[in-house]
């Protein structure tokens, strides 16, 4: 069988049961070669693909980076030689269409690969399996959490899934870490909100980002609760200032980005953040108008030298902001 993986958390999964299949590991290791695409041949690797394997009913063939080499990496490059293969891609095509049937052949990239490809169509067209360009989202991230957690014999209830996915992003490979760390920690086996907020790597800038949200919301109350939650976990006055003058500043551009049509990928992109964080920005940026976000980030710039300028200490100047700013905020201009 064909494989087209993505080197990622679903693709490492997919090539992890291939390589299960065999049981034993020495098995595994004599049936089992890997190849590096830009230094091999098709000659040596069909010769890989047609060894026999050696007590065990399969043999794996791993080749990383191939494929690339046969995408064009351009758009015009992709219309010039629309409707045409490269040399490489014809041979390709042939090249699978011979593999023995007990040989699982395995393509690993770096990115995920076009389906306009002439190999991933013929993939497909000998019944393949492409795992490649998944991204979860909101919900479907939550319960992949939820679904993680219960694999690894533990539970979490869907709030702490919120705050994980906040903290960590859609990152599979960060979050499935951090799920190991929480469930080693927790008690009884179940994560809850607060231990995601006092272990999670990123908890505290996640924080910062729900005080900010609380903040477009007119939430006050919840706002100083927040701040006074991270204090209390040792973060300085003047680390939360600096956090969220950044997340304003994220938030002024990230709506500024969206009013001229720009895309949340390529706002990730241009701000060079996180797709994860991109997304994020540009739902709490409907929170605020472009006039009040613009006031905001002047009044943080306002706040920072008056501390400098010893006028107000940072832990009066940054509750100061959280009062100021949420009875400031949803402007409609």
């Amino acid at each position: 069988m064909i494989f087209l993986l993505q080197d990622d958390f679903f693709g490492q999964e997919q090539l992890a049961l291939l390589k299960a299949q065999f049981g034993d590991r020495g098995l595994q290791d004599l049936n089992t070669t890997v190849h590096d695409g830009p230094k091999s041949s098709l000659e040596e690797l069909q010769r890989a693909c047609e060894a026999v394997p050696f007590l065990a009913e399969r043999r794996l063939v791993i080749v990383r980076r191939m494929l690339g080499k046969a995408e064009p990496r351009s758009a015009s490059a992709t219309s010039a030689r629309k409707g045409q293969k490269s040399d490489l891609e014809q041979k390709l095509c042939y090249f699978i269409e011979g593999v023995p049937a007990f040989t699982d052949l395995v393509f690993v990239e770096d990115r995920a690969i076009s389906e306009q490809s002439s190999v991933v169509k013929a993939i497909r067209r000998l019944g393949g399996k492409i795992v490649q360009g998944r991204i979860l989202k909101d919900v479907e991230l939550q319960n992949w959490i939820e679904q993680r957690v219960r694999t690894k014999h533990g539970r979490i209830n869907r709030a702490a899934a919120y705050e994980l996915a906040s903290c960590a992003g859609d990152d599979l490979r960060a979050l499935d870490n951090e799920i190991d760390k929480l469930l080693a920690y927790a008690e009884s086996g179940e994560i809850s909100e607060h231990d995601v907020r006092t272990l999670a790597s990123n908890a505290r800038e996640a924080n910062v980002f729900n005080l900010v949200d609380a903040v477009g919301r007119r939430d006050v109350r919840s706002a100083l609760q927040l701040l006074q939650e991270l204090l209390d976990d040792g973060a300085s006055a003047q680390y939360l200032m600096v956090m969220i003058t950044r997340q304003f500043r994220i938030l002024l551009q990230a709506k500024e980005l969206a009013e001229r049509g720009i895309s949340s990928q390529d706002v990730a992109a241009t701000l060079r953040v996180h797709p994860f964080v991109a997304r994020k920005a540009l739902e709490q940026s409907r929170n605020f108008g472009p006039i009040s976000l613009a006031k905001a980030y002047a009044r943080l710039a306002e706040a920072d030298r008056a501390v400098k300028t010893g006028r107000l200490d940072d832990e009066t100047a940054v509750h100061l902001l959280i009062v100021e700013l949420g009875t400031a905020a949803r402007p409609s201009v």
